[in-house]
């Protein structure tokens, strides 16, 4: 759902449950003319989900959401029955107040009763509305690609002119009005203002500034903010979108955000728990992403600082990161020993090579079948420059298995290790065949649970190189 608060023209687009003590009561009243009738929803944002807070029955338009405990302060949301039309508001101090508007227009038409950060922030929001429009008209006008250059250059102008109006207003709410929440927003939702690059700046000054004053005006102190969609999006764009994603880069960022974090309990335990759950799944999709994963989980869960975890789940999380502690990338990758086909006791660390392949598989494994074929044929292209190769079968019978290197016309070293005896399971996180790994002389793992298409294209590369 595209909110509100999220009409900025392209300025800067971009559960865990609270635990907070509550007290003073809170009294909205609604007026929307035009409404069915049904149940209507009051929820909170809270980072990158909702938490709905109460619920008001509507009849002819009218409900108020009624509590003998203040509300968590923050941006709201107001859905009204039927889930298709819904609004924003603002819930600070003062919680009893009035709104009145239509289903016709519901921004346009909003007028505000005893909320000075909801008159202001709807005034903002109708002002953007307006200027969205104009500022469409001339997309429209730019993008149809008449007019002649003289008629392009003004019709540019005038869009600079918007965004320049835009930028004043929201500038001018933070001067007059520094106190209300809604001006925090305002000012963790701006960009950093770049400056002119000094004579003697290193090439991607600006790059380098604007990453390095990313966070400047985000108050990671308030949590109010993570009842907004602003502190969330801010961290998830930095992460996603601003800084390299290669994996000492992000735990680096990682670092900075949690350390910023500490400002408020609140604020880190919500960081500590996405940022967990976020690589976590990440670690499944993308090599070397489960370095972030174990690095959050070492630093700060097995630290004792997730204080918020129940014993049991803490023991679950830290066990996870401890299988995939072993063979992680940049890591040196533990040895293996199994016997070979003539019962000779052989050794993954005995293999040299510039990169040596680490192979696990099956010979009755349905996509080993069709995987290994490709593999043998890598490794004889490549075998000359300086490629290792050490398998491990890992089930079936000991005929089978020799039947089957024959067959292939196998080169280096294989061995038979169908009782995981070797501790391939453990050493490598692995309990899936094909499974493939790159190591480099030094043992070092540098690619991991890649496919036989990507090992193709990966030696190429490092053999290039």
């Amino acid at each position: 759902m595209k909110h509100l608060i999220w009409i900025f023209l392209g300025l800067f687009l971009f559960d865990q449950t609270s635990t907070l003590a509550r007290g003073g009561g809170y009294e909205i009243k609604l007026q929307v003319n035009g409404a069915t009738a049904g149940t209507a929803i009051l929820a909170n944002y809270y980072g990158h989900t909702n938490q709905v807070q109460d619920s008001a029955e509507v009849e002819q338009g009218n409900f108020s959401f009624v509590g003998e405990q203040s509300l968590p302060q923050g941006m709201y949301i107001v859905v009204l029955p039927g889930r298709t039309q819904y609004f924003d508001l603002i819930i600070d101090e003062d919680q009893q107040f009035e709104l009145i508007s239509d289903t016709t227009d519901l921004v346009r038409l909003m007028e505000v009763e005893g909320s000075k950060e909801n008159s202001v922030f709807y005034n903002h929001v109708r002002f953007m509305g307006e200027q969205q429009v104009w500022a469409s008209q001339i997309q429209e006008q730019l993008q149809s690609g008449k007019g002649d250059s003289i008629q392009t250059e003004k019709l540019l102008e005038t869009l600079n002119n918007i965004n320049q109006a835009v930028e004043e207003e929201r500038t001018s709410i933070q001067m007059r009005y520094p106190d209300l929440l809604v001006s925090k927003i305002f000012r963790g939702m701006d960009p950093p203002k770049i400056p002119e690059a000094p004579e003697d700046a290193a090439e991607h000054f600006a790059y380098y500034y604007y990453k390095a004053h990313f966070f400047d005006q985000v108050d990671f102190s308030d949590d109010r903010l993570l009842r907004s969609p602003v502190l969330d999006t801010k961290v998830q764009t930095y992460l996603d979108e601003v800084i390299v994603r290669q994996t000492d880069t992000i735990i680096d960022a990682v670092d900075m955000i949690l350390a910023k974090a500490r400002a408020n309990d609140e604020v880190f335990q919500y960081f500590c728990s996405r940022l967990l759950n976020k690589y976590g799944k990440l670690a499944n999709e993308i090599m070397d992403m489960d370095r972030v994963y174990v690095h959050i989980v070492e630093t700060y869960y097995a630290a004792g600082e997730a204080w918020w975890i129940e014993e049991a789940a803490l023991k679950n999380i830290i066990e996870q990161a401890q299988k995939l502690s072993p063979a992680l990338i940049n890591h040196p990758g533990a040895d293996l020993i199994a016997p070979d086909s003539t019962g000779t006791p052989r050794n993954l660390y005995s293999v040299e090579g510039k990169l040596i392949i680490l192979y696990l598989w099956s010979y009755q494994c349905g996509f080993c079948k069709t995987a290994t074929p490709k593999l043998v044929e890598i490794y004889r292209q490549y075998k000359d420059q300086g490629l290792g190769l050490y398998t491990i079968n890992t089930e079936g019978t000991e005929e089978g298995w020799k039947k089957k290197l024959r067959e292939y016309g196998m080169g280096g070293v294989h061995v038979y290790d169908p009782d995981g005896r070797s501790g391939y399971h453990q050493k490598y996180n692995s309990r899936m065949t094909p499974g493939i790994f790159i190591l480099d002389e030094n043992k070092i793992i540098r690619y991991k649970r890649i496919s036989v298409d990507q090992l193709g294209e990966i030696l190429e590369r490092e053999f290039d190189q």
